[in-house]
């Protein structure tokens, strides 16, 4: 067994999305580990990430508040592969983060009855939890779409991963010209000790 901890540190932004003004910032999706043996719904651990959107501009750093921080802290099997599936957005589609806690429900329940339904190889895990998230938040996102501004996906076996905390960082990028282009750098943390 191995404690495994990941932490959403902070995102930079180099230049927002919107033309005018700040963006508002946030990422959905899910981590959690699966058994390399065995069926994908063998032993899984889901944990869904939701962040409260940040209004960030050009040249500005900020740390993650509600549904940041640490996102994911258990004991997990060495023969076990962690997977981390998030993606990126510009709010877009207003919805009542008064009701944050029951969305992260609803996105966890999302993922969790669609891995468990599912056939798919456990190699394919990360790929499937992101559509699964967007369909957990609800209707207001599917009608009225968040401008994505990008994926992380990454199966890690535990077996390989070193002792010791490491320091992660996802790009967001996407090169426009002075319309539809944005750039972003996420830090994120995993720690295996």
């Amino acid at each position: 067994m191995a404690r495994i901890r990941i932490e959403l540190v902070d995102v930079y932004c180099r230049d927002t999305e919107d033309v005018t003004g700040a963006d508002e910032f946030f990422i959905l999706g899910g981590v959690g580990s699966y058994s390399r043996l065995g069926s994908a719904s063998d032993d899984l651990k889901i944990r869904p990430v939701l962040t409260v959107p940040i209004s960030i501009n050009d040249k500005q750093r900020k740390r993650f508040g509600i549904g940041g921080g640490i996102i994911f802290d258990d004991d997990v099997p060495e023969n076990h592969t962690l997977y981390i599936a998030l993606t990126g957005y510009d709010e877009d589609a207003h919805k009542d983060w008064s009701k944050h806690g029951d969305m992260v429900t609803k996105v966890g329940a999302a993922i969790s009855t669609g891995l468990k339904a599912t056939s798919i190889p456990p190699a394919q895990i990360a790929g499937l939890v992101i559509p699964l998230a967007i369909a957990g938040v609800g209707l207001a996102m599917k009608l009225d779409k968040d401008d994505e501004l990008g994926q992380l996906k990454h199966d890690l076996a535990i077996s390989a991963l070193p002792n010791g905390s490491h320091t992660q960082f996802w790009t967001l990028r996407k090169r426009g010209g002075w319309y539809s282009s944005w750039d972003y750098t996420v830090t994120y943390k995993i720690h295996k000790g």
